[in-house]
């Protein structure tokens, strides 16, 4: 049984919604710190390194990152990329902190607080691209969203199918976005595009700044579509891609589609959790 299997079955029973940490992992817990080099985040590892003991990361039971959404979406990466399915506990101290906890000062004891969190799961996005010179990359994961953004003063003219039925024939803009429910707060909210409740079942498929169709708002798809976009006339009309705002890559095609078997874990004080952030977010508040 993999490692990714293993905790599937541990972080994802049968009744929905956030699971109890105390429920699945014995204390006490060992905890291992990844931080953001920001000055802020900095001084905040310092205090809490005078009063918890750390441990390596492979002999922990949770991650905590220092900093903001950019430094936990970059452990969820390196986690992936290690093999590991850990729980991760965010701390604020960095610009934007949607997916953290509130920094409450080093004079806490983080570990109990961390065995009274709730654990929650969200899924990533896997990207499979190809370059203009018609090679295909490796699957990229994408936590929050991909994004394809054209890369020239013409606008981006996109074809875009859901598993493999053409849906739209040409999209004229700045690009799209295809978002997961807990990164539908994010780039894609600022798109105009709507914030999806993490039990919703769907993804969010948002333009940026589209010229045609005009006033197109977007779409909800299921969650286990395979969403594909063709870049139309790209040798004149170059087109982009990214992974969670990271590197940028020249594309032509792009094929998006969810692996619940990567999900990721993460927790939270349980007065103000994930899923209740995301509701209230569609309140405005």
């Amino acid at each position: 049984m993999t490692a990714d299997h293993v905790g599937a079955q541990r972080w994802a029973p049968a009744a929905a919604g956030a699971i109890p940490v105390a429920d699945v992992l014995a204390t006490p817990l060992r905890l291992a710190v990844l931080a953001s080099p920001a000055a802020g985040a900095q001084a905040a590892l310092a205090s809490l390194s005078a009063v918890c003991a750390w441990v390596p990361l492979d002999e922990a039971d949770v991650l905590v990152t220092v900093g903001g959404d950019g430094t936990l979406l970059h452990a969820l990466h390196s986690l992936v990329a290690a093999g590991r399915d850990l729980p991760v506990f965010g701390l604020h101290r960095g610009t934007t902190g949607f997916l953290l906890n509130a920094w409450r000062g080093s004079d806490e004891d983080l570990a109990a607080r961390v065995a009274r969190s709730c654990a929650e799961r969200i899924t990533p996005l896997s990207l499979v691209t190809t370059g203009p010179d018609g090679a295909r990359r490796a699957p990229q994961l994408a936590f929050n969203e991909v994004a394809l953004r054209r890369t020239s003063a013409q606008s981006a003219r996109l074809q875009i199918l859901v598993d493999g039925v053409e849906r739209l024939a040409q999209l004229v803009g700045d690009g799209l976005i295809v978002a997961t429910p807990a990164g539908s707060t994010a780039y894609n909210r600022s798109a105009g595009g709507p914030v999806v409740p993490l039990a919703s079942g769907v993804l969010a498929v948002t333009p940026i700044c589209a010229l045609r169709p005009q006033r197109w708002p977007g779409a909800l798809v299921a969650r286990r579509s395979r969403v594909q976009v063709q870049v139309l006339d790209a040798e004149h009309r170059p087109v982009a891609v990214s992974a969670d705002g990271r590197e940028e890559e020249p594309t032509t095609t792009v094929e998006v589609q969810e692996v619940p078997e990567r999900a990721a874990t993460l927790l939270f004080d349980t007065s103000d959790t994930l899923s209740e952030r995301v509701l209230r977010s569609q309140f405005g508040t």
